[in-house]
C-alpha cells in the first residue's frame, strides 16, 4: 500500500465520519465527493484548468478531447485530464510546428 492510498483512505474514513454526523445518508455521495478529493491529489485537471494552461477556451479544449487529440477521463458530467497528458500534447504540437 503505497502513502497516497493510505491517505486517501484516511480522508475517506474522515469523510464518512463527518458525512454521518451531519446527516448525510447517500454513500455513493459521499464517495463521489471523496474521489474529486483524490483527484486533487493525482494532479488531475478540469477542462477550464487546461483551458488556461494551453491558453485557448473551454470549448476547444472540449473539442481536442472530442476528436480524441488529448486525453480525458468522464466523471459524472465532467471531463478531468491528467496533467501528463497536457504536457505530452504541449509536446506534440511543438514538434507539429518544428517538422
Amino acid at each position: 500500500m503505497t502513502a497516497e492510498m493510505i491517505v486517501g483512505a484516511l480522508i475517506f474514513l474522515a469523510g464518512l465520519i463527518v458525512g454521518r454526523t451531519l446527516g448525510i445518508r447517500s454513500e455513493r455521495k459521499l464517495r463521489a465527493e471523496m474521489e474529486d478529493l483524490e483527484d486533487a491529489t493525482r494532479e488531475n485537471l478540469s477542462t477550464r484548468e487546461v483551458a488556461l494552461m494551453l491558453k485557448m477556451s473551454v470549448s476547444g479544449v472540449n473539442a481536442l478531447i472530442r476528436e480524441k487529440s488529448l486525453k480525458a477521463v468522464k466523471q459524472g458530467r465532467r471531463w478531468r485530464v491528467d496533467k501528463k497528458d497536457v504536457e505530452e500534447f504541449m509536446t506534440r504540437q511543438k514538434l507539429r510546428v518544428v517538422d
